[in-house]
């Protein structure tokens, strides 16, 4: 994969705060753990990227990995990422 990370970076966190602002707005509270995959956000990337989404969720993993994001992984696959530790409000 030929991915700058820092841009990388820079995506998911703009795509994390939309889906934050979203749900604080519908709901009125700010979710602390945010669901990649279920909010749509990897598959965006994914496709702007032109890459599989197992290789944008691997890089993910791998980036948490090297401690630049803190993600966790659920049921049926789902991934998600801590919100505020390196996307910041």
């Amino acid at each position: 994969m030929n991915i700058e990370t820092e841009t990388f970076i820079k995506r998911l966190c703009f795509e994390a705060t939309k889906y934050v602002k979203h749900i604080r707005d519908k709901i009125g509270y700010e979710p602390r753990w945010i669901p990649l995959i279920a909010s749509g956000i990897l598959m965006r990337i994914s496709k702007e990227y032109k890459l599989r989404m197992d290789n944008i969720r691997d890089y993910v993993a791998y980036l948490h990995d090297v401690g630049v994001f803190h993600i966790k992984f659920g049921e049926a696959d789902e991934v998600w990422l801590k919100y505020g530790d390196t996307c910041s409000k």
